[in-house]
């Protein structure tokens, strides 16, 4: 992330001389410059160079607020100390101070990035052109450092929610194997339990004769209700976070969320890849599963589709996740389908990575979900 200079001081206000750097061959004109900048709005000390190697070695020694440059020297010209300052990122104010110029000259200085120029017959506008120069300079300065600490606070947001989007997981984990290991458990004990008192009570109902179908029928239920308690428990559990993703990897949890989800509704399912489990790190797995989640959610619930696909490839700019459908579709221009599709999330969750989402779907023609996250921010 690129970074730029603080205002740590308005050169004009504070008290100390603002520091000329004079690129100028003529002592004549040094004379001429020193006399035209004198004013009571700020007081200057200078340095004069008259070659590119005092000049570049100044740049930086010198470290000047402002640079007054002859268009023409022997061996060196304004343009060429111009391209100096630009190229070494010196952002400071660059006015060039000539003898005479035509205008397209000057357009060229200008275009070149020259905060100003002037004649040197025509030097009384001087002092106004350098607190000009420097007022711009104050200004570009602070945008681009507003521009930066904007910068700055996205990536600190993307960071937080990646954060969050962790610590969301590892509770969702940890929950997960709660429920799997300590809940699932005791509900299967009792179940177990159940077996036992029916069997039980069978072998007492043949010794005494007794008639226990009423009590049996209401045992089997119990029985029936525990099976499926556990069964909707180990659901829950592996919908908080599957067990095959931690233990196997992204690729191995999708083949068994598209089973589930085949198994559980009359959608056929395709899902293809040529993709390893390395190159996916496990926060970004995380993500590429929930959204998978989300948008075999949305078809189930919303396209009225037959069969739909998930289609995962990788280049060196980007993953690219396409979930689609053959279903009902609809009018992109009506945004209120576009919200019930629940797809914030999805955009949420990508955000932290640079992703980009696009949807595409025509009234009977499907739709097609479509994720763009740069490679480089999938890794480990």
């Amino acid at each position: 992330m690129s970074t730029t200079e603080k205002i740590l001081f308005d050169p004009i206000a504070e008290s100390r001389p603002l520091r000329f750097l004079i690129l100028e061959d003529s002592e004549l004109d040094v004379e001429l410059l020193k006399a035209a900048s004198r004013t009571d709005e700020f007081k200057f000390e200078y340095k004069v160079v008259s070659n590119r190697k005092d000049f570049e070695k100044n740049l930086s020694l010198y470290d000047p607020d402002v640079i007054l440059s002859d268009f023409t020297l022997p061996q060196f010209t304004g343009l060429e100390a111009l391209k100096i300052v630009k190229d070494r990122n010196v952002n400071r104010p660059f006015i060039i101070v000539t003898g005479a110029v035509d205008e397209e000259t000057a357009v060229a200085c200008i275009k070149a990035g020259a905060d100003d120029y002037l004649l040197k017959d025509r030097l009384t506008r001087l002092p106004s052109a350098i607190i000009h120069s420097i007022e711009q300079w104050k200004i570009t300065i602070e945008k681009e450092n507003t521009r930066i600490e904007l910068e700055v606070s996205r990536y600190r947001l993307r960071e937080l929610f990646k954060r969050i989007e962790h610590i969301r997981d590892d509770e969702k984990k940890r929950i997960s194997l709660e429920i799997h290991d300590q809940l699932g458990q005791e509900l299967t004990a009792a179940k177990l339990g159940l077996f036992w008192l029916k069997q039980n009570i069978i072998i007492n109902s043949k010794e005494n004769k007794n008639d226990c179908k009423p009590l049996l029928s209401k045992i089997e239920e119990l029985i029936d209700l525990s099976g499926k308690t556990i069964k909707t428990i180990r659901r829950i559990a592996h919908q908080l976070r599957p067990v095959v993703l931690d233990d196997l990897g992204l690729f191995p949890a999708i083949e068994w969320m598209v089973k589930n989800f085949e198994d559980s509704t009359d959608i056929s399912c395709s899902f293809n890849h040529d993709l390893s489990d390395e190159l996916i790190g496990k926060d970004f797995s995380s993500v590429a599963y929930r959204i998978v989640q989300e948008g075999l959610t949305n078809i189930m619930r919303h396209s009225n589709a037959k069969y739909c696909g998930i289609d995962f490839k990788m280049n060196k700019e980007n993953l690219h996740l396409d979930i689609w459908d053959n279903g009902k579709g609809f009018d992109m221009r009506e945004n209120k389908e576009t919200n019930k599709l629940g797809l914030f999330g999805i955009i949420e969750r990508i955000k932290p990575y640079n992703g980009q989402m696009q949807i595409e779907s025509e009234p009977g023609g499907g739709t097609r979900i479509i994720i763009r996250v740069p490679s480089e921010n999938i890794g480990t």
